[in-house]
């Protein structure tokens, strides 16, 4: 899905950066179709993590999995804890590497709990361990909606810190008591990790209204550039646009890395720092709308932006002639998950 720079009309430019709900890039997923590098422990002989689709029978009018044909669940196959208490297990992720540096990461799966509620008489929590050292990084209780009543299938999002770099995730879930525990259970399934894209693009050199001309544009940033498109430079396209900019004539797409600089080039300010300065693509602009547009094709043989590469953030800016010299437009940046 993509992100936009919304602008306001004239004037100063107002920066808006959205959050992509697209993925970015998977490190781990599993549906549990099996305990695949898993390792579980049961404190109780017959009560334990599995992956299966039991009980298929209870109170519950969920299924026992979210997708097909199981999950992963902790009971002894027909209820959650023993009449005389006590059972308690933990399941085990393989190890995964985050890579510190990438911005952002989460784990996302669904879950379905049928016990007594609030992790204070029977619980299921969400644990993050350092890999290494087995120290708890994060614990989540995962609550439920109605105890015995509701068990529907609900999502759960938890932000992890590419910083911690090796780490397992661990389920735990235990009866504390001999209360009530006809309930099927604790049911985890479609687990992925993946890092966040974050803002796909944002502005770095907004518009100065420091000299105006006859036609209404700035001396600094006069044309106002929009990008959007996908998290992924293998696939799609990065749509460029650029408003608010003098024809007849050519326009020049420009890209670079780097900070934003500030170096003043006949009417206007190139943003790019010089020694990234890349020539993208020349394009006509049209009179009529007072604006250019490029589609850029990402992953393609032909592709002017071949050598971006996954986690880059690529800075574009347009250079155009106005009524009395070369002018460049606003800057946006946009950043490439994978």
């Amino acid at each position: 899905m993509p992100a936009n720079i919304h602008r306001s009309a004239g004037g100063l430019l107002a920066c808006v950066s959205l959050m992509l709900p697209a993925s970015g890039q998977t490190v781990y997923s599993t549906d549990f179709v099996d305990l695949s590098g898993w390792t579980t422990f049961s404190s109780l002989t017959g009560f334990e993590w599995l992956a299966d689709a039991t009980p298929s029978v209870s109170n519950c009018s969920s299924p026992p999995f979210h997708s097909a044909p199981s999950c992963l669940n902790f009971n002894n196959g027909v209820s959650f804890g023993s009449p005389t208490g006590g059972s308690h297990g933990t399941a085990t992720s393989p190890v995964v590497a985050l890579d510190p540096s990438r911005p952002a990461a989460r784990a996302t799966f669904w879950y379905s709990i049928d016990h007594e509620p609030a992790c204070s008489f029977d619980y299921t929590l969400l644990e993050v361990l350092d890999a290494a050292t087995g120290e708890v990084l994060l614990q989540r209780c995962l609550p439920q909606k109605v105890a015995f009543t509701d068990c529907s299938w609900e999502q759960a999002r938890v932000a992890l810190d590419p910083n911690w770099g090796f780490i397992q995730l661990r389920f735990s879930a235990g009866s504390i008591d001999h209360l009530q525990n006809s309930g099927r259970g604790a049911f985890i399934d479609d687990l992925v990790i993946e890092y966040e894209c974050g803002a796909d693009a944002e502005l770095v050199c907004p518009a100065s209204a420091s000299v105006a001309y006859p036609t209404g544009q700035l001396a600094y940033g006069g044309a106002r550039l929009d990008a959007d498109g996908g998290p992924s430079i293998s696939a799609g396209v990065l749509n460029v646009l650029a408003r608010q900019i003098d024809g007849p004539g050519f326009a020049l797409l420009l890209a670079g890395t780097g900070s934003p600089g500030s170096m003043s080039i006949g009417n206007g300010m190139l943003c790019i720092p010089i020694q990234t300065v890349r020539r993208l693509s020349l394009a006509t602009i049209d009179p009529a709308s007072s604006t250019v547009g490029w589609s850029i094709p990402l992953g393609t043989p032909n592709s002017p932006l071949l050598w971006v590469v996954p986690g880059d953030s690529l800075m574009l800016q347009v250079w155009y002639r106005d009524v009395t010299a070369g002018n460049f437009s606003d800057a946006v940046r946009v950043r490439f998950c994978h």
